[in-house]
């Protein structure tokens, strides 16, 4: 087992923007089994922003991968506010803007760790107000 979270350069740019979220360099994780596995999940985001060109494609694998790390709830605190950012980040570096506050939900029914659909896609985009720059 890896003892530092750099080790998972993936994983690692959540714990950023959750550290900010919290100004708490002290991340608590809860469960340390699902690193490995987080980190993956990350990795293929970015391996599917980098070769993807269908936005519908590139929404769908993030929404799954992040349903999933929802799912494992890495942090102690400020899951769904750290992969909201997260989300916000990764679309604004293939120029989509994003828009939603902080009381609005937009993971749609991913707690139950299940894929999304087309449907679910389509609401994402109306509900975030997606909008290419």
């Amino acid at each position: 087992m890896k003892n530092s979270y750099e080790d998972y350069q993936y994983f690692y740019k959540l714990v950023k923007i959750n550290s900010i979220y919290f100004k708490d360099n002290n991340i608590r994780i809860t469960n340390k089994d699902y690193l490995t596995e987080i980190d993956n999940l990350i990795h293929n985001i970015y391996l599917t922003i980098e070769k993807e060109k269908n936005i519908n494609i590139i929404i769908r694998v993030i929404l799954n991968s992040v349903g999933k790390v929802l799912y494992m709830q890495p942090f102690h605190n400020g899951n769904s506010r750290t992969l909201k950012q997260f989300i916000k980040i990764l679309l604004n570096s293939i120029d989509y803007d994003i828009y939603y506050n902080r009381k609005d939900y937009i993971i749609p029914l991913l707690f139950d760790n299940e894929e999304c659909n087309n449907e679910e896609v389509q609401f994402f985009k109306l509900k975030a107000k997606l909008r290419k720059k």
